[in-house]
């Protein structure tokens, strides 16, 4: 879809230049922005090893797994049907809530590229535990939540941003955190708000049922 948007977006940017007659100034612009790109690319790549770097060294000493422990209790308010289901002694759920606290500890800390495959394992996981007890398609009030948690993105380190501000010669990277903390926090709860109210209003849509009811049903009717 963005290498559709970014097409169209050319032939656009194409047809105006020979209608303003303003070729010569696309050319040279194609030209300094594809120079400008490389340079900005090189420039980010030193900080994100770096902060790469510092990040591994944290989940090494087992920091990222502590923070895990510390947000597994947050998941009781976030993921309740998965979360009802670890205190039945589930398995799955208890291994997908790992996953979870694994990711959303990620992306606080700012390891993006560690979050990522951590993410994309627990969506899984959430989806099996989900598929176990029903045999609906669609996503479940603990999918969409993690799923909008996750594109709110809560940070503390918001290390590509700090890539960013230094590639572009600020002189106080780290100057803009205070506001990344507060913007963060207010969007992460505002998202996590919404999506709890459409939960309330459309349980149907999303598949919240009580896991107990749903799996003694099954089993009444497999005994039938």
């Amino acid at each position: 879809m963005i290498s559709k948007i970014f097409g169209i977006i050319v032939i656009l940017s194409v047809i105006s230049s020979l209608f303003t007659g303003k070729v010569e100034q696309v050319g040279t612009a194609v030209a300094d922005g594809a120079d400008s790109a490389v340079r900005l690319i090189i420039s980010l790549t030193g900080m994100i090893c770096l902060w790469s770097g510092i990040m591994r060294v944290l989940k090494s000493v087992g920091l990222i797994e502590k923070l895990a422990k510390l947000i597994s209790p947050f998941l009781k308010i976030l993921l309740p049907y998965t979360y009802k289901l670890k205190k039945q002694n589930d398995r799955d759920a208890s291994s997908a809530l790992q996953s979870v606290s694994a990711n959303i500890g990620a992306n606080i800390l700012g390891i993006g590229n560690a979050a990522t495959p951590l993410g994309i394992d627990a969506m899984k996981k959430l989806s099996d535990v989900k598929n176990k007890y029903h045999d609906k398609s669609t996503a479940n009030g603990d999918m969409i939540m993690f799923a909008v948690f996750n594109c709110a993105s809560l940070q503390i380190i918001p290390t590509t941003l700090i890539a960013l501000r230094s590639a572009a010669g600020s002189e106080a990277v780290f100057e803009i955190i205070p506001a990344i903390w507060l913007c963060s926090v207010l969007t992460t709860a505002f998202a996590v708000i919404i999506t709890k109210s459409f939960i309330f209003l459309f349980p149907s849509a999303s598949i919240c049922t009580n896991p107990v009811y749903t799996k003694n049903r099954e089993t009444r009717k497999t005994k039938q």
